[in-house]
């Protein structure tokens, strides 16, 4: 087992260390693991799941519809007229379909059959009467409007909207899941330079250690100037201390991206990382215009200017033209009452208008003005957020360019400071100089390991910042 983890397993006040485990890492795992198993991306594909549920709500009338009912009344009650049976039984059956469509037409199908048996009284069936009656009908309907909805003009546009809004969910999906993903590679590089901070710290006691011993050495011979036992055993105490915050800060880091890679019983993580420093990428110009960002806020301009349309609409009078056809057939058996019905012997026709409207509403006025002031705040986002986000790609763009050179002068600056401090630390124990000028050769060559590292971390990080920004790191 690695220093690393052993001063963990030392550190942790309750040991678990016969249920936790090391987890190697590297960023394209940590991504990969993110993407399968966080419950965050489980939120954000949830999220984009109920935009389709407000499209499918848009267009849920439009369904085909059927119905059937049944009911049987049997009564002996009496009449005032004194022609009431001595029973009447009568069986109500009626089915029915109805299909509505987006040109703004409701059609509907239906049957209806009422059969009646009785037991007539002596008065009754002196009369005549038969004793059973079957009336068959069947009705053909159609509504069609022709003002406000003008042949289905607002739902075709709600249904747009919804539609629109769905694809702007999909599009917020990618630009969510991006976000979280810096959010993670964030957390996996902070870990890893926490990580090494820990290791340089341990390294650093070690160097001070041996320096401590050479000093009493020194000092048992009487060659040491004042203070500098002192110093040097200070020096010692105040690396032993920054080792146990280093294992601190890199517990916690530990803990922290566990817990957002869903992964359990987890004391260590051994980083897959490769340490020389990628090319800067080749970058083709983009269309602004076509980023998820703008093309969402496109989306919302374009829902708020139909939306205009529907409120105007809305605020007009409604007119619908009313047409229907029926036929019926009355016998006594129900096959001859059928027959009537489907025969056409007995039809009957309706057409009408009906119209419906408001005088005097001011809210109507006030919805479609909203509209308006709704519509010119999207344009005003998409200026706005045009010019930000061309800045922010400039940035992040110049950031990537910088970070690269950085990270390759860590990679120099390490090799200065290696050479610095043996260079020093021969001169030292060959007495050429004095302990100041060695510890801060070892300050300056832990300082520089650990730049080193961060601008490693900075560098990948803004190259993934520079492909989210652009669209690139989840397309």
């Amino acid at each position: 087992m690695s220093k690393l983890s052993l001063f963990i397993i030392f550190t942790q006040l309750i040991s678990a260390s016969s249920l936790a485990t090391t987890l190697k890492l590297s960023p394209q795992k940590a991504v990969n693991q993110a993407l399968e198993a966080s419950d965050k991306i489980k939120q954000i594909r949830i999220k984009k799941q109920q935009a389709r549920i407000i499209e499918l709500r848009a267009t849920g009338p439009y369904v085909f519809g059927a119905s059937l009912d049944y009911s049987l009344e049997s009564t002996q009650a009496e009449s005032l007229s004194g022609f009431s049976n001595e029973q009447d039984d009568t069986h109500m059956y009626s089915f029915g379909f109805q299909k509505k469509f987006s040109s703004g037409t409701l059609t509907s199908l239906s049957f209806n059959r009422i059969s009646k048996d009785s037991v007539l009284s002596s008065f009754t069936s002196n009369l005549n009467l038969p004793d059973q009656q079957t009336q068959d009908v069947v009705n053909f309907r159609f509504e069609q409007d022709l003002w406000q909805n003008s042949f289905g003009s607002i739902e075709r546009q709600q249904i747009q909207n919804a539609r629109e809004l769905f694809k702007s969910a999909s599009m917020q999906e990618k630009e969510e899941m991006e976000a979280y993903l810096i959010e993670v590679m964030t957390l996996f590089w902070s870990s890893y330079l926490e990580k090494r901070s820990f290791e340089e710290a341990i390294e650093s006691r070690t160097r001070y250690k041996k320096l401590l011993k050479t000093v009493k050495k020194k000092k048992r011979l009487g060659f040491v100037a004042p203070g500098e036992l002192a110093r040097t055993h200070a020096e010692y105490k105040l690396q032993d201390h920054l080792v146990k915050q280093t294992s601190l800060a890199y517990l916690k880091s530990v803990q922290a991206l566990a817990t957002i890679l869903n992964y359990e019983n987890i004391d260590d993580i051994d980083f897959e990382i490769k340490e020389n420093i990628p090319t800067l990428p080749l970058l083709k110009d983009i269309n602004l215009d076509q980023l998820r960002p703008l093309r969402i806020l496109n989306i919302v301009h374009k829902n708020s200017s139909r939306n205009i349309n529907i409120a105007k609409s809305q605020g007009r009078p409604i007119l619908k033209f009313v047409g229907s056809v029926s036929s019926t057939g009355l016998e006594s058996e129900r096959g001859e009452a059928f027959s009537e019905m489907t025969s056409l012997i007995h039809p009957t026709q309706y057409v009408g208008l009906n119209l419906k409207f408001t005088m005097g509403s001011d809210l109507l006025d006030g919805e479609v003005q909203f509209a308006k002031y709704e519509a010119e705040i999207a344009r005003l986002n998409i200026i706005q957020n045009k010019k930000q986000l061309k800045d922010q790609i400039d940035y992040l763009t110049h950031a990537a360019s910088a970070n690269h050179i950085l990270a390759k002068g860590a990679i120099e600056l390490i090799k200065h400071r290696t050479n610095s401090m043996k260079e020093i630390s021969r001169a030292y124990y060959q007495g050429r100089t004095d302990i100041q000028n060695l510890i801060l050769s070892y300050s300056s060559l832990s300082q520089a390991l650990i730049n080193h590292i961060r601008a490693i971390g900075n560098y990948h990080l803004s190259l993934n910042q520079l492909a989210a920004a652009r669209d690139e790191l989840i397309k």
